[in-house]
């Protein structure tokens, strides 16, 4: 079997919850001055070829990250997302609430951005942090090293693999302290109905929420679906106010800061939404919302 390069870091199992009866989702993106939009199939977007591709590595294990970090968190959310929607929590247990805990916290991760970010970061990090093993070097070196600390420094600062910041991905993403906090919040769902034609959107990077987990009014919204919103938060303070909206401003706000806080893509299940997408998409706001919660 041929490696997988599509790598996704919108989801398939998550953006198909916007196609329409021909497969295919409404797809908003700004490639020069004016938003326009395309009809996709959800394998076609929210992915970026070989962005989890660890260099420098035999090409069996290259791919490792996509197949198996995204791949189980990804099949873990898928299931716990068809009890959300299938409104059955009772069936809501320990394994599906760190699933869907790893699905949320990895999407504000997976994203080629965030990764860029995080690779410029080690570039200025990795020289300071091998440095405070200078005065130690020859007590611990061992016989294949190469006799002096800078040739051992510049060696491994030209290695691609010791440089990439996929390395720290697998632990980042399954942060015990992390994961702990997500599955502690309360989670709801808030269904909607299809108002005056309008449903909710997402986008590129669809999480909403605050700087932060473990304040009292810290929280976490997401749309699951057209007409369901997921609401994580430490109080009830989130999903009150939320689900005290009418379905109208409800519907508003939550498309308002997703396509805000967009860098290339918003998705909805049609195309009217343009107006409204075309003065919104690839703001790059912060995913918190200010005034919106």
């Amino acid at each position: 079997m041929s490696e997988p390069n599509k790598h996704h870091y919108i989801p398939i199992f998550y953006s198909k919850q916007w196609a329409g009866s021909n497969g295919n989702l409404c797809q908003y993106s700004r490639p020069y001055k004016s938003v326009v939009y395309k009809w996709k199939s959800p394998a076609a977007v929210g992915y970026r070829p070989g962005l989890y591709t660890m260099p420098g590595v035999p090409l069996d294990q290259a791919q490792n990250i996509e197949k198996r970090l995204m791949g189980m968190t990804d099949v873990s959310a898928a299931e716990a997302l068809q009890i959300f929607l299938e409104r059955n929590t009772a069936a809501f247990g320990a394994r599906e609430c760190i699933g869907w805990a790893r699905f949320l916290y990895a999407l504000t991760h997976r994203n080629p951005e965030k990764i860029a970010e995080m690779q410029a970061k080690l570039a200025i990090d990795a020289p300071l942090a091998i440095e405070e093993y200078r005065s130690v070097y020859d007590s611990m070196r061992r016989t294949a090293d190469p006799p002096t600390f800078d040739e051992f420094k510049a060696q491994y600062l030209t290695n691609e693999t010791n440089m990439s910041a996929l390395n720290v991905l697998p632990s980042l993403l399954q942060s015990r302290r992390v994961l702990s906090q997500i599955s502690n919040m309360n989670f709801r769902t808030i269904h909607v109905d299809r108002f005056a034609g309008r449903t909710f959107l997402t986008s590129d990077r669809p999480i909403i929420m605050t700087n932060g987990l473990l304040k009292p009014e810290s929280h976490i919204v997401i749309a699951i679906s057209p007409t369901m919103l997921f609401v994580a938060d430490n109080t009830d303070y989130g999903y009150k106010f939320l689900n005290s909206l009418p379905a109208d401003k409800l519907i508003q706000t939550i498309n308002h800061q997703v396509a805000e806080q967009s860098y290339e893509f918003v998705y909805g299940t049609d195309a009217s939404q343009l107006k409204f997408i075309s003065k919104r998409l690839g703001k790059k706001a912060p995913a918190i919302p200010g005034d919106a919660l």
